[in-house]
């Protein structure tokens, strides 16, 4: 009777805490995404938002599949890395609102 008193409160618990708890945003983007324009290893629009390097990313091209390591493709962050998957270059980038025009 004991452990089925336990198991039970458990589930009232776990239950619990799955109502009152938000979930957490995730640190990245775990999809691919292609980079829509790249322009002087500096500044490259995905999914319709600008990101500027931090430093040249000179292997990034337009038509590259890449994926966020940090921060988000959509522009919701400070800064983000995403990872070139067809050179295999990380890019710090600074992030931006979506676009409007490119400089």
């Amino acid at each position: 009777m004991v452990i089925g008193d336990l198991v039970r409160r458990a589930a009232l618990l776990a239950a619990v805490l799955a109502l009152t708890v938000p979930p957490q945003p995730a640190a990245a983007d775990s999809g691919r995404v292609i980079v829509e324009q790249a322009r002087d290893g500096k500044y490259f629009v995905i999914q319709g938002t600008q990101f500027q390097a931090r430093q040249y990313c000179r292997r990034v091209n337009t038509g590259d599949e890449v994926t966020f390591l940090t921060g988000s493709s959509d522009g919701r962050c400070t800064m983000a890395t995403f990872l070139d998957l067809n050179s295999g270059e990380k890019c710090e980038v600074f992030c931006s609102e979506p676009l409007r025009e490119m400089p």
